[in-house]
């Protein structure tokens, strides 16, 4: 039986294999073959990384093409966040950097 540790591990382990992946401009599909991840993987760990703001996602016609941001963007963007918007909260800013740092590594 998997723990919530044991799970939370998995996805950052995903997460990481996605990001080092990434080329800019690829589909779900194409991030899946390139990684050796299942579209599902791919799927759930590309919702939770745009969530967390480590890529972004953009319509291309019919399809959805991701790209990565770079940590020096990722952090700008928190801190302005945090300057401009002090309800955000300081605790956010800290998780939201420390699953960046983790996802990187």
């Amino acid at each position: 039986m998997n723990t919530l540790y044991t799970t939370i591990r998995r996805g950052q382990e995903t997460r990481s294999r996605i990001i080092e992946t990434l080329r800019d401009g690829m589909t779900r599909e194409e991030l899946a073959k390139a990684s050796g991840l299942t579209y599902e993987q791919v799927r759930n760990q590309t919702l939770t990384l745009v969530n967390e703001g480590a890529i972004v996602s953009r319509m291309d016609g019919r399809k959805r093409r991701y790209y990565r941001k770079s940590l020096v963007m990722m952090l700008i963007s928190c801190a302005l966040l945090e300057f401009y918007m002090p309800e955000w909260g300081k605790s956010r800013f800290v998780r939201t950097s420390s699953s960046i740092s983790a996802t990187l590594r």
